[in-house]
């Protein structure tokens, strides 16, 4: 299912309520701690839940680009002597909008990755974490890669 941007889709298997709590928190921590929240609770619970595993991954990669956002506005911001300032809106509503739907999408006990996250590490819901090499439509049947241009 497509949510503005990002792709969610149910576990193969169903999240108990507690790996639901720990896969909303390492979303909604982002907001408050950046990549931090996201990287204790992946660092904690990795072996033991794939799915917070999995939750807690697409958090973390998705605060270390909100991270990575708000330097590139602040190096903008100082060229333009505080005219660029404006943009911090933006990252702010983006920040905010994305982790409130990956939140509530981890309390319904669905996977949530983020739109515009590159996925440097994947976590495999079979268990394992490896290096991305496959875009996440090829890894997901239902979520399939969008049709290809005809060529001439």
């Amino acid at each position: 299912m497509n949510d503005f941007g990002g792709n969610s889709f149910p576990p193969p298997d169903a999240p108990t309520p507690d790996e639901k709590t720990m896969g909303m928190l390492a979303h909604l921590l982002g907001v408050f701690t950046g990549f931090i929240g996201a990287l204790i609770i992946w660092a904690i619970k990795k072996d033991e839940s794939k799915y917070i595993a999995k939750q807690s991954m697409e958090a973390l990669f998705f605060q270390i680009g909100m991270a990575a956002l708000w330097l590139i506005v602040t190096l903008i911001s100082v060229v333009t002597c505080g005219f660029g300032a404006v943009l911090y809106l933006g990252v702010v509503v983006i920040g905010l909008g994305y982790t409130i739907i990956a939140t509530i999408k981890a309390n319904d006990g669905l996977i949530y990755e983020y739109p515009f996250t590159t996925r440097f590490v994947n976590v495999d819901l079979g268990g394992s974490v490896r290096v991305s090499d496959t875009p996440p439509s090829a890894e997901h049947p239902q979520n399939p890669p969008p049709p290809q241009p005809p060529e001439e």
